[in-house]
């Protein structure tokens, strides 16, 4: 804006010494005539580097509102419901943004209350000969190429993809998806406890969200 302001003031002053020139000068009417169409000039081309400039400052900033859409997350939720032996899972994803986004990877896990979770996954890689060791939960996308279906372990763990929301639906744009995983306890066999379920998300970038009930097995 400090560059639109100068010009602004320098097309005033020229007008304004131009005004002079003309109306407050003995000269003749051709050199005047000469000095309006130098002004006009002038003020046509400093007109134009004004519009060329808000052009170039409107432009980047739509584009980046667009980057910024695209870089926001998706909204997500998940919710248990009970009825033993079967156990619901109902997860939503909502984009509000209306600027599609592709799912990179997605699953649920399910763990003790208080275990670690880097713990828990590095302990499903071990019971799968999963050649993985995780340090933070940002790399777990990289179970997408070894877990193809639902795992229940140690009568304490569950992990299972859901192929729904980034094999399914390829792009998540102005929408909201959701998907419903139940599983009948007596073959899963998780021993009674407190439980977190969380539902991961992991977008192109790398980049990951979760969020988390309570699933209590009686």
């Amino acid at each position: 804006m400090t560059k639109i302001r100068i010009w602004v003031i320098t097309s005033l002053i020229i007008i304004v010494l131009s005004g002079i020139l003309v109306f407050l000068t003995p000269w003749d009417k051709e050199v005047k005539n000469h000095i309006l169409d130098y002004t006009t000039i002038l003020i046509t081309v400093l007109a134009l580097f004004i519009a060329l400039y808000q052009l170039k400052i409107a432009t980047r900033k739509y584009f980046d509102d667009i980057q910024q859409k695209a870089d926001l997350f998706l909204d997500m939720k998940v919710q248990t419901k009970q009825n033993p032996p079967f156990y619901s899972i109902k997860t939503k994803v909502s984009n509000s943004i209306g600027v599609p986004k592709r799912i990179r990877f997605a699953f649920l896990l399910i763990s003790r209350q208080n275990d670690s979770i880097i713990n828990v996954v590095n302990n499903v890689c071990i019971n799968q000969n999963i050649q993985l060791y995780f340090q933070r939960s940002n790399d777990f996308y990289q179970l997408k190429e070894f877990v193809n279906q639902e795992l229940f372990i140690d009568n304490n763990i569950g992990l299972i993809p859901l192929r729904f929301y980034f094999s399914e639906n390829v792009q998540i744009s102005n929408e909201s998806p959701g998907f419903t995983y139940t599983f009948n306890n007596i073959i899963s066999q998780l021993n009674p406890d407190i439980y977190s379920v969380r539902f991961f998300i992991y977008r192109e970038n790398g980049f990951h969200r979760s969020t988390s009930d309570t699933l209590i097995i009686y």
